[in-house]
C-alpha cells in the first residue's frame, strides 16, 4: 500500500488526491498516512481511502529530476518558481523549495518545467562542512556552511551563521575565500639623505651639532657722571672734584 496513489477523505467530507507514505495498525485496524497533493497530511482508515494506482505505478505527470528548475502549484492553480530538492523513496512526491523560501511536497502533476534559469548542476565538491557564501535573496549573500546535499549533489542545504536554513543550487553559492597566508616582508632601500639637509648624527651623539658661541659685542664706554651742587645748583660734569667750583660747597 505504501506508495499507492489514492483519493483520501478529508474532514470536510470531500475526497482529495494523494499518496500513501506510511502505514500502521491502531487497535487492530490498519491506518495509512496520506500526503495529499496540496501539502496536507492525515492518518486515514482503510474506509477513508480509495486506491487509484498500485504502489510503484507511474504517477500522473512527468517526474522531475532533482535540481530541476520548475514551476510548482502552491495551491489551487497558483504556480510559483522554485527548485526540486528531494524525492520520497517511491518517486511519487517531490520536495520543492520556492524562490520565496516556502517549501512543499508535491506530486509530479503539480510540477512543470521552467526555463527562466538553468537546472542545478551536480557539484560533488560541495561536501558537508564546506564554508560558503549563500544567496539568501537576490544579491543578498550571507556566510554559512553546507549541512548536507541531496542524492545527486544538485541542491545543498545551507546552515547560515545567523541560524537560518535554506536549500540552494550551486549557482547561488560561493566558496568562502581561503585564509590568506602572511605576506613576505618587503626590504626597503634606504633613501639617500638630501643634500640640503645635514646627515643624521650617529647613535649616542647629539642630534644637532653645537653652534659656536656668538662673539660678544664690545662694551660701550661708560659715560661720565653728571652732578649738581646741592646749594647753587651748578652742573658739574667732571667726576674728579670734591667741592663745587662756584660756591665751594662739599659735594
Amino acid at each position: 500500500m505504501i506508495g499507492a496513489r489514492v483519493m483520501g477523505l478529508w474532514s470536510n467530507g470531500i475526497w482529495y488526491p494523494g499518496v500513501v507514505s506510511q502505514a500502521r495498525e491502531r487497535r487492530g485496524e490498519p491506518q495509512y498516512f496520506v500526503q495529499f497533493d496540496d501539502g496536507d497530511t492525515a492518518w486515514l482508515s482503510a474506509q477513508q481511502i480509495q486506491v487509484q494506482s498500485a504502489p510503484g505505478a507511474a504517477p500522473r505527470g512527468v517526474a522531475p529530476s532533482l535540481g530541476a528548475r520548475v514551476m510548482a502549484d502552491w495551491a489551487e492553480d497558483s504556480w510559483y518558481p522554485g527548485y526540486v530538492c528531494e524525492a520520497n523513496p517511491n518517486g511519487t512526491l517531490f520536495f520543492v523549495q520556492f524562490d520565496d523560501g516556502d517549501t512543499k511536497w508535491l506530486a509530479p502533476m503539480k510540477i512543470r518545467p521552467n526555463g527562466d534559469r538553468p537546472d542545478a548542476a551536480p557539484t560533488p565538491q560541495l561536501t558537508p562542512g564546506t564554508a560558503v557564501q549563500g544567496e539568501w535573496a537576490e544579491e543578498a549573500w550571507y556566510p554559512g556552511v553546507v549541512a548536507r546535499a541531496n542524492d545527486n549533489a544538485t541542491m545543498f542545504f545551507i546552515q547560515f551563521d545567523d541560524g537560518d536554513q535554506k536549500w540552494l543550487p550551486p549557482q547561488q553559492l560561493r566558496y568562502t575565500a581561503a585564509a590568506r597566508s602572511p605576506q613576505p616582508a618587503i626590504a626597503h632601500t634606504p633613501q639617500p639623505v638630501p643634500v640640503s639637509q645635514p646627515a643624521p648624527a650617529p647613535h649616542g651623539a647629539p642630534a644637532h651639532a653645537a653652534h659656536p658661541p656668538a662673539p660678544m659685542a664690545a662694551a660701550a664706554p661708560r659715560a661720565e657722571s653728571e652732578l649738581r651742587c646741592a646749594y647753587c645748583n651748578l652742573r658739574i660734569t667732571r667726576n674728579d672734584v670734591s667741592r663745587c667750583p662756584e660756591c665751594g660747597a662739599r659735594l
